[in-house]
């Protein structure tokens, strides 16, 4: 009897079916061939769905730019900075290109592009299959008077003659429809808006449905932030490629001359801001030294007061010390004219047990009258002796100049005490002084010490109120 039971199909040991199982070409082509009909039905219904899914897909446009991020102009010339700015370069406070991508895509930057374009209302042409974004070329324009946050919306404006025009729902609702007149303001599907004509209108836009799409301004920079691409330059360190894809080559141009504008005004707007806190603060910083400053003279003049010094210490205590070193000198003299008076008085004292003796003349005294009274009166003594040997005592020329020496020595006497006390009140007033001195010296040095404290602080604050000058003139051409 014959095994009735399926066969069992096994594998060689490489794991591969046998050979028997594998379709060869010639059998696959007899299945083609036999199911012809199935063939042509798939192309014949594949290609033309492919045809109206391509023509239906809006046409894409790509438009690129560059920029060049620069450095802060005070680091560079006058003449740099004005070159940058006319030729529209980038400016920003710092090089660090993460950052300048981070602002030139964010989400901010895009709305208020979106704003100033009006880019949350677009408007399209049926084009075959295809709709195309008009852009500028659009005959009408759309103004949205309603207040609030506004609700997606979609319709058809068709100009039916030179003052009206006609709103629909979408192509295919022809009945759920209303006329409006351009320039006055009209409510349709919960919108309320004005239809003007713009410069593009002419008879043939009459009878052209015109799509209007109206979205929020979040939603349109969201938009706008998924066609653009901001990227750094590939081997440069201070360049940034932007590029945006877009249904309107030239909608793409304006989004991206918008997009470096709005970013270099948000750029000199941060700077002038940072320039106008920066001259704020070194205001507030000059008048606070300009007071510590005033402080200080103030307390230098106070303590030269207080010394009684009212030019340069350091000056004033070296005329100090020569003031000291000559009431020295003084003292010295001085005390060696005392010395000889005091000898000249006790040589008078003396001078009475002799009856003819000569006064010595020292030339450490300097008053001049005793030293000529000196002279006058030996000169009588050496007169009266020599008289005195050959006339004798009785003679009355001899009585006559005796008696004149003796008026001479006690005039002499009176003046040497006289002078000899002098000499003592001056030597005292010297001394007086000589202390005075060195007090005034003590005192001006401690105060030299405390004023030299006090200039130190003010040149520190000298070089920081020049510092501070020089920065807000810096900060001030670079506000300009």
């Amino acid at each position: 009897m014959k095994d009735l039971s399926p066969k069992k199909e096994t594998l060689d040991v490489g794991g591969a079916a046998p050979a028997s199982l594998l379709p060869s070409p010639r059998a696959i082509m007899g299945r083609i061939v036999r199911k012809w009909y199935w063939c042509v039905l798939s192309l014949c219904i594949c290609l033309p769905l492919a045809y109206l899914y391509a023509a239906r897909q809006p046409q894409v446009y790509g438009k690129a730019t560059t920029i060049l991020i620069k450095d802060d102009y005070p680091r560079e010339s006058v003449a740099a900075t004005v070159l940058a700015s006319t030729n529209g370069i980038v400016n920003t406070g710092a090089t660090n290109l993460d950052n300048e991508i981070f602002l030139l895509s964010s989400h901010s930057l895009l709305k208020t592009v979106v704003r100033n374009l009006k880019l949350d209302v677009t408007y399209w042409k049926k084009n075959g299959f295809r709709k195309v974004e008009i852009y500028q070329d659009s005959p009408i324009a759309v103004q949205f008077t309603q207040e609030g946050k506004t609700a997606d919306a979609r319709f058809l404006v068709i100009p039916v003659s030179g003052t009206e025009f006609r709103l629909e729902k979408d192509e295919k609702d022809h009945h759920g429809h209303e006329t409006g007149v351009f320039g006055k303001e009209i409510r349709f599907d919960s919108q309320a808006f004005i239809v003007e004509k713009t410069s593009k209108f002419d008879e043939s836009s009459l009878n052209v449905p015109v799509i209007v799409r109206r979205t929020s301004v979040k939603n349109a920079a969201m938009g706008l932030g998924s066609g653009l691409t901001v990227r750094k330059a590939s081997g440069k360190n201070d360049l940034i490629n932007i590029s945006m894809r877009c249904n309107n080559p030239v909608k793409a141009e304006d989004i991206l001359y918008s997009i470096v504008h709005f970013y270099n005004e948000a750029s000199l707007e941060e700077k002038n801001k940072r320039g106008t806190k920066t001259n704020e603060f070194i205001g507030d910083r000059l008048d606070v030294i300009s007071e510590e400053m005033k402080k200080n003279d103030l307390a230098i003049e106070d303590l030269k007061k207080e010394t009684d010094v009212l030019t340069d210490l350091s000056t004033a205590l070296t005329e100090e010390y020569e003031n000291s070193l000559n009431d020295k000198k003084d003292l010295r003299e001085l005390e060696l004219e005392i010395k000889s008076i005091e000898y000249l008085k006790d040589y008078l004292e003396q001078e009475a047990e002799h009856d003819a003796r000569l006064v010595p003349i020292n030339s450490k005294i300097a008053d001049m009258g005793i030293r000529d009274q000196i002279s006058v009166f030996n000169d009588t003594l050496l007169k009266r002796t020599s008289l005195k040997v050959n006339a004798g005592d009785n003679n009355p020329i001899i009585r006559e100049l005796e008696a004149n020496l003796n008026s001479l020595k006690d005039a002499l006497k009176r003046s040497v005490n006289n002078y000899y006390t002098s000499l003592l009140v001056k030597k005292k007033n010297v001394q007086d002084q000589h202390e005075q001195t060195r007090e005034h010296i003590r005192n001006v040095s401690s105060r030299e010490r405390a004023v030299n404290h006090i200039e130190r602080e003010q040149r520190v604050r000298e070089s920081l109120y020049v510092l501070l000058l020089n920065k807000r003139e810096e900060n001030s051409l670079a506000l300009a």
